[in-house]
């Protein structure tokens, strides 16, 4: 879907990385043939990948690399080739025996968004990269995974302070500088900020069509639900303003929630 946005938009194939576990051959072949780079995720994606070099042997094909390695966050992720695995080096071996194919760049994600976690996913990449790349690459992506700015209330309600995207750099972005400061090329640093970046840009506006009393406790139901912006359900909430309408008479409710249209109950 976002590939097809990015097309819809006109924007030029060059421009674009394909992340994904599942891509459709189609989309990998229009990207590839145009001068894209497609990461490759998993031993399966590379047979199609290759077979479509020797078919189009005038054109080079630029490829990435989803990396997996222990960041010690307590998860196993399910992106990328294990880097311990003798299938990852058979993977470089087979797609470095293809002329007209460029390992231009190195990828990781991971869902944690703790600062802890973003000096060891760097050095992961440069230990990679180290081991198996005989030149810089292009570019190495550190993927996604950030707290983005957001209201002192919604800050509260997590367990440790929130970082700034100033700290994000300091912990990781530094690790890249040192261990190329020699390299006259030296590779272009990407992060994935997506959520981080519009978390705090929209407003959902939703109206209050009935207040009940349910055994002393006050329930406010919306024409509008949980499901509409939160559909993984988190246990957040988010900053929640009430406007009035002037023309009516008004009332003062403490510990009153706010609940969806929906027939599910935890929709609040």
């Amino acid at each position: 879907m976002e590939y097809e946005i990015a097309r819809k938009l006109d924007v030029a194939p060059s421009r674009i990385i394909f992340n994904g576990p599942y891509k459709k051959k189609e989309a990998v072949q229009e990207l590839l043939l145009s001068g894209g780079i497609v990461n490759l995720d998993s031993v399966a994606e590379v047979p199609f990948v290759i077979e479509l070099a020797k078919n189009n042997p005038t054109v080079t094909l630029n490829v990435g690399i989803r990396c997996n390695f222990k960041i010690n966050d307590g998860v196993t992720s399910r992106f990328g080739l294990d880097v311990t695995s003798p299938e990852f080096s058979e993977t470089i071996d087979l797609l470095n025996s293809q002329e007209n194919i460029e390992i231009k760049g190195m990828h990781c994600h991971f869902a944690s968004r703790s600062l802890n976690t973003w000096k060891p996913r760097a050095k992961g990449m440069i230990d990679v990269i180290n081991s198996v790349c005989e030149e810089s690459p292009s570019h190495i992506d550190l993927g996604g995974g950030l707290f983005g700015k957001m209201k002192d209330s919604l800050k509260a309600q997590f367990d440790s302070e929130i970082p700034t995207y100033v700290d994000y750099a300091n912990e990781a972005a530094t690790v890249i500088a040192e261990n190329f400061k020699n390299v006259s090329q030296k590779p272009i640093l990407f992060i994935e900020p997506g959520s981080a970046l519009v978390g705090d840009v929209m407003k959902f506006v939703a109206k209050v069509v009935s207040i009940k009393n349910v055994r002393g406790k006050s329930i406010a139901t919306l024409l509008g639900s949980i499901f509409n912006i939160n559909p993984t359900l988190n246990t957040k909430n988010p900053p929640i303003t009430v406007l009035q309408d002037n023309n009516v008479e008004t009332r003062n409710y403490t510990d009153l929630d706010f609940a969806g249209f929906t027939c599910i109950e935890s929709d609040y």
